[in-house]
């Protein structure tokens, strides 16, 4: 029995959209040195530039249009898309250094063939595959709803082609090993009716390895769930957390029905490695090492709408409770490059940051909100300090300095990407 929707899709669809974009950057090995910081941002539909060895804000492009950012790799290339009439249509790179900016996949490419249900196609997932290649995906878009393609796209600046890899329903949402050998494709199946995948291709699109198959999970709406693919820094395996297939509609029989933890190795082997009773929004995130994994648990009745954050190892073993909340007070903690976990508790822009064996602390000061936080590298951080201009984007490392600030924006929230290159 297919059981009726209680879950706002509004809502709904924000957390899988939140799933599907976010893309974190690849921390290279340059860390802490800021001279080799690079940050990108949008403010405005304008795309600008701020380089630790040039410290003056420089504008890439100035169409006004331009809404999400991904800086490549080695810190010399910014891809970004661009808004045409509220969806992303388009997919461009200009150099960090400046020069002209070059479409590489256009609106009337990706709708060449028109959407018998009058939907429009668009950019979702984008990601460096490495320096001069891009990976990415689309969904298609309709008025307040957007379902993904499960196909997959690369853009080749190389050899100055965008060619599409896998067609529809053959791609899917896609995460790359550290070491760019392999693409984990996730198809999410359709509830109660077809299994959802997890598998491994190279990038010449041959497969790898046996599959997990899973009970596609159901999101008590029309929108499918994607589960999150977490890869071991030496790219010998990959982490995944499948939940129940009725998770989402809370405790069966008094009990929270568990979220069963995986490993695929690029081996051929696929085991389950342990289970936790995580909640529908508080899944399970490992440690770039993969050694633990935090989520959110259900505390007393779903009516008091409380719940904690849990730390446990790789595996689910040894729990511990990192803090309790309302729900709207506290957020699923996210990793840092080397081995931290953050997460934003009480007041917006209220973050923590702690580790296995050390209690959380504010961060980056007791009287300093963060939005955005995002990791340049294992040791600096780059965020916005309030949610309303006139703002401040600014950076810090673990030194003791004072937040420096990068760029003072009037207007608006802006989008923004940062990263410490690695040497020349």
């Amino acid at each position: 029995m297919i059981r009726k929707s209680f879950t706002p899709r509004l809502v709904i669809f924000a957390y899988l959209t939140a799933l599907i974009l976010a893309v974190p950057a690849i921390p290279s090995a340059a860390q802490g040195d800021p001279e080799r910081l690079r940050v990108a941002w949008i403010a405005a539909g304008d795309l600008f530039v701020w380089r630790g060895d040039d410290p003056a804000p420089r504008m890439l492009f100035d169409g006004g249009d331009a809404n999400r950012l991904f800086l490549s790799p080695d810190g010399e290339h910014v891809a970004f898309t661009r808004n045409v009439e509220g969806h992303s249509q388009s997919l461009w790179v200009v150099g960090l250094n400046g020069g002209e900016a070059v479409e590489w996949a256009s609106s009337a490419m990706l709708n060449a063939t028109p959407d018998p249900q009058g939907g429009t196609r668009e950019i979702a997932r984008v990601a460096w595959l490495n320096a001069q290649t891009l990976l990415w995906n689309t969904a298609m878009a309709y008025p307040f709803a957007g379902f993904k393609n499960d196909d997959l796209w690369r853009t080749d600046l190389a050899i100055g082609e965008t060619a599409q890899l896998l067609p529809d329903g053959q791609g899917g949402d896609f995460t790359i090993s550290p070491d760019g050998s392999l693409i984990a494709l996730v198809t999410p199946g359709w509830y109660g009716q077809k299994q959802g995948v997890v598998r491994l291709i190279d990038p010449q699109r041959q497969p790898v390895g046996i599959p997990i198959e899973f009970e596609a999970v159901s999101t008590a709406s029309e929108y499918a769930f994607y589960p999150a693919v977490y890869w071991l820094p030496d790219s010998s395996a990959l982490r995944v957390a499948i939940p129940h297939p009725d998770l989402i509609y809370g405790p069966s029989d008094g009990a929270i029905p568990p979220t069963a933890l995986w490993e695929l190795r690029t081996d051929g082997t696929a085991t389950q490695i342990g289970a936790v009773n995580a909640t529908f929004f508080g899944q399970p995130r490992w440690s770039p090492d993969g050694a633990w994994i935090t989520y959110m648990q259900q505390v007393g009745p779903a009516t008091d709408n409380r719940h904690e954050i849990v730390l446990a190892r790789g595996d689910g073993g040894d729990p511990q409770v990192i803090r309790a909340g309302a729900i709207d007070e506290i957020e699923p903690p996210t990793w840092t490059p080397d081995g931290r976990y953050f997460f934003t508790a009480g007041a917006p822009g209220e973050m923590w940051l702690g580790a296995p064996g050390v209690a959380p602390e504010r961060f980056p000061s007791p009287d300093e909100r963060a939005f955005g936080l995002t990791w340049a590298d294992a040791t600096t951080a780059v965020y916005i300090n309030m949610l309303a201009g006139p703002l401040e984007l600014r950076y810090i490392t673990p030194d003791g300095t004072a937040p420096i600030t990068i760029a003072t924006i009037a207007e608006g929230f802006p989008v923004f990407d940062a990263l410490s290159a690695g040497p020349p």
